[in-house]
């Protein structure tokens, strides 16, 4: 497997709305390099978006197909619901590998970092910035403590206090037991 550098390695955060306009700028932006696009579905909407003849663009079953197929640059136009099957996927570049994130992809990205032994790099691209949905108090989730009140707890029993053990207390009067008393 071709190890892809740590700093080429990047996430593009981005809304499902505008994943097409930020895969034409990550095109724009690496015409110089040759280019695979790789989806796991909709790969014909994704080629409609493509322009250059240059670049291919295939699915995850057809790429297992062209193991020799090499590429300066890959984009993952989508995350595989496999974390394998993106581990193949970047075998075929050789210098940078791109991932367009949608938030509904999330979850299936901490499978693909624990593979790879590393978190990748998240770089937001100016304009293209995914907006937390606003949440009222009740939907907001509830937090879980591990203590109801971190004040509400017994404090330690100190030193000389009236909370000696029973032994402790019993030597120290035995041995003033034992002491002669002085005669006045």
């Amino acid at each position: 497997m071709l190890s892809i550098k740590r700093h080429k390695h990047r996430i593009h955060p981005c809304s499902s709305e505008r994943k097409a306009e930020l895969l034409k700028h990550l095109l724009t932006c690496n015409e110089a390099s040759s280019i695979l696009v790789v989806a796991s579905k909709n790969v014909k909407d994704v080629q409609k978006l493509v322009e250059n003849r240059d670049i291919i663009v295939t699915d995850d079953m057809s790429l297992l197909e062209f193991p020799q197929l090499q590429r300066d640059v890959l984009i993952s136009y989508d995350l595989p619901s496999d974390a394998n099957a993106y581990l193949e996927r970047i075998t075929h570049a050789k210098t940078q590998a791109l991932i367009i994130l949608e938030p509904e992809d999330q979850d299936k990205l901490y499978p693909i970092e624990t593979l790879l032994s590393r978190v990748l790099m998240q770089e937001v691209i100016s304009g293209f910035e995914v907006q937390a949905p606003e949440l009222s108090r009740e939907e907001r989730p509830i937090r879980k403590t591990q203590h109801k009140n971190m004040y509400e707890k017994k404090p330690y029993a100190k030193k000389g206090s009236k909370h000696l053990s029973s032994k402790r207390t019993a030597k120290r009067i035995s041995i003033k037991a034992i002491k002669p008393k002085s005669d006045e």
